[in-house]
């Protein structure tokens, strides 16, 4: 898995109550086609209603009241009371009712809110949390982002970019270059670390991977190019089409057939910086120039492909059948019983 970077959680709770209700109605205001969007803030605050709308529906014309609680935690009770009190200074009822807050609400205080809702005869009625209110500034509205908070996706946004023209670079380049250096070469590659450029010597350290080392290619895939790892021994069950991994010397059990396969890994194009296809004079045939990046290996993911003399007990392992080493024990132990 490749780590990038993070933020924390936004601080709405450093926002003053005023400013909390600031980006709420900010928000509101993009949520749909309102005809009348109202923020009445402090003058709205003893009927419990901080936003009010309107909006056509069904040829109808519809009433939405947003109340914005800046607050820590919010619980089952507080939330029932928060309801009450909106219910005790107004005398009709709007057809929604959104309450919008800086906190996250566990699931009972939400059931209780919507239950509760349903009971004094909203229509429709929603809990906006602070995770629900950030998660759709990040995705939707980057610019109050910025004004409320300081923080600007640009930088994000550009790297995107980058990647996704990287990516197409690659593939390109795959299908023009390499492709055809492959089908007069033995399809043997070298993979290179290029933050560690000690090729051809070989670094001393046995407890992180080689600076570089031979792969065989074996396909492009949707992100980057498949290549021969190893070839590993495998259990396998033709009926369920479970399977795992074992030893040589494992024997299998009632049911079950012993086959080698392929462990593939995949290396995708975000990986691979460049590569040349003309070699050098120590390995003569494809050298890639990599990242390292995934827990300081280049590939995303491993993958498993049953050797040709195999393919005929089964063609496919299926990632979603596999099973752990853990149960390899208890296979063998009933082949000893």
């Amino acid at each position: 898995m490749t780590v990038t970077r993070t933020y924390a959680r936004l601080p709405f709770n450093d926002l003053s109550p005023e400013r909390f209700e600031d980006i709420c109605n900010q928000i509101a205001y993009r949520m749909r086609d309102w005809t009348n969007l109202l923020h009445y803030g402090a003058q709205g605050q003893d009927r419990g209603i901080d936003i009010i709308g309107e909006f056509s529906e069904d040829g109808s014309l519809k009433k939405c009241v947003i109340q914005c609680k800046r607050v820590k935690t919010l619980s089952a009770k507080q939330i029932k009371d928060v309801l009450d009190d909106f219910i005790s200074n107004n005398s009709s009822l709007p057809e929604e009712y959104i309450l919008m807050t800086s906190c996250n609400p566990s699931i009972k205080a939400c059931e209780a809110f919507q239950e509760h809702a349903s009971k004094i005869g909203f229509q429709k009625s929603s809990i906006l949390s602070a995770a629900y209110l950030e998660a759709d500034l990040y995705a939707r509205h980057p610019d109050i982002l910025y004004v409320f908070f300081g923080i600007s996706l640009l930088n994000r946004r550009s790297t995107n970019v980058a990647r996704v023209k990287h990516r197409l670079s690659m593939k390109k380049k795959v299908s023009t270059a390499l492709l055809p250096a492959m089908k007069d070469s033995s399809n043997k590659v070298i993979i290179h670390d290029v933050n560690r450029d000690l090729y051809p010597d070989l670094e001393d350290a046995a407890t992180s991977i080689s600076p570089w080392f031979r792969l065989e290619y074996f396909r492009p895939y949707f992100r980057g190019i498949s290549f021969y790892m190893s070839v590993v021994t495998v259990l396998y069950a033709p009926i369920t089409g479970k399977w795992l991994l074992c030893d040589y010397n494992d024997l299998p059990p009632e049911g079950w057939e012993k086959i080698n396969a392929f462990k593939i890994g995949n290396i995708p194009y975000d990986n691979i910086v460049d590569f040349d296809t003309e070699g050098d004079e120590f390995y003569n045939y494809p050298h890639f120039y990599c990242r390292f990046d995934n827990l300081g290996e280049p590939y995303e993911s491993f993958w498993y492909h049953p050797t040709p003399a195999f393919q005929k007990v089964t063609y496919s392992l299926d990632s979603e059948e596999r099973l752990s080493s853990s149960v390899r024990k208890a296979l063998l132990a009933s082949t000893l019983s």
